[in-house]
């Protein structure tokens, strides 16, 4: 408490100080430069507490937390959109040459690193497509690569070739 006193104190005696040097120089020339001084002045008796405010919270140190996205989420999160994106790619490359197909999925491989190794696409042909393999692997190599492995298969048979 003594301390709230001693803050009202200092800036009582500032504000006598300023009213005073005013009245002490009274030439018209320099008052609006003394009464800004003296407002500057009061200014940072007023202000002087906020500076040491730190210390009002026995040395807690105040910090912005922010939050940081764990890098393998994503990662993730971005493979996963591509692989969503190769497959509706492959559908519609299939669906223009009439490969009419039950089922569509590609898979991207990674290694330790998060570095990309390969790409795998799987199709499930309809049994009216099924003399369409070749034509199929042939869309999705275009599509994906030549490095692409494809695993086709129709009626609970798999053909694959890497």
């Amino acid at each position: 408490m003594e301390n709230v006193y001693a803050y009202a104190a200092v800036i009582c005696i500032c504000s006598v100080i300023a009213c005073i040097t005013e009245m002490v120089c009274s030439d018209q020339r320099y008052a609006k430069m003394i009464r800004f001084i003296a407002g500057c002045f009061l200014l940072c008796a007023i202000l002087q507490p906020l500076r040491s405010m730190g210390n009002l919270f026995g040395g807690i140190e105040l910090t912005e937390h922010t939050y940081q996205a764990d890098n393998t989420d994503m990662q993730e999160l971005q493979q996963e959109f591509m692989e969503n994106k190769l497959t509706e790619l492959v559908q519609d490359k299939l669906r223009e040459r009439q490969v009419q197909v039950e089922n569509v999925a590609v898979s991207i491989t990674v290694n330790q690193k998060q570095e990309m190794e390969g790409l795998i696409c799987q199709v499930t042909l309809s049994e009216e497509s099924a003399e369409d393999a070749a034509s199929a692997r042939q869309v999705i190599r275009e599509c994906l690569g030549e490095d692409t492995r494809v695993i086709l298969s129709h009626d609970h048979s798999v053909s694959s070739l890497s």
